[in-house]
């Protein structure tokens, strides 16, 4: 049980916080569609995602999440859609991780994932910002490695070590284990 959550209340169960957000992002959202605005519309599309993230509801914020990147599309440079890639990729491997380990509904999100995930990847180098670009790949790592896709994973990993300028295959010659790595990667990233 999360620190989180209290002792009466079973998971997956809102709290009234989070619905509350929840009905605040709706407003924001219904807003914003008055102008339909691409960039305020991405985010208030966004922001419903998050909220029902909150609440265990992965399908629909994978839902919500698909209909800002639709919108992100229309908004200069990369970086929102590389952003909302990340969040699919990871509200989506989360939505596998719930379903039966051998059905079908998991195979297809997975897959999913995993072509958010290679989109993420492929526009990572494309963003406005290198060091940003690090997080994205990290990020991709995680859910590739959640995935299942290990020897993926690492490799995307690897690329993201090697902009930090750290050695990107430690096993090989028997250098620090990956996990120091990543806790001195913050501090590359400053």
């Amino acid at each position: 049980m999360s620190s989180t959550q209290s002792p009466s209340r079973p998971a997956g169960t809102p709290t009234p916080m989070t619905r509350q957000a929840l009905q605040l992002a709706m407003r924001v959202l219904n807003l914003a569609e008055v102008y339909a605005k691409p960039h305020d519309m991405s985010q208030a599309h966004a922001q419903v995602a998050r909220c029902l993230k909150a609440m265990d509801d992965h399908a629909s914020a994978e839902s919500f999440l698909g209909k800002a990147l639709g919108w992100s599309a229309l908004i200069p440079g990369v970086d929102a859609k590389v952003d909302l890639l990340c969040e699919l990729a990871e509200v989506t491997v989360s939505l596998a991780e719930l379903l039966p380990p051998s059905g079908e509904a998991r195979a297809a999100a997975l897959d999913r994932c995993r072509d958010h995930a290679h989109e993420a990847t492929r526009l990572a180098s494309h963003t406005t910002d290198p060091k940003w670009e690090v997080t994205v790949l990290l990020r991709i790592s995680d859910v590739l490695g959640r995935c299942g896709d290990h020897d993926e994973a690492k490799q995307v990993q690897d690329r993201a070590f090697t902009l930090l300028g750290l050695e990107p295959d430690p096993s090989a010659d028997g250098g620090p284990p990956a996990d120091v790595l990543l806790a001195a990667a913050p501090s590359q990233l400053m």
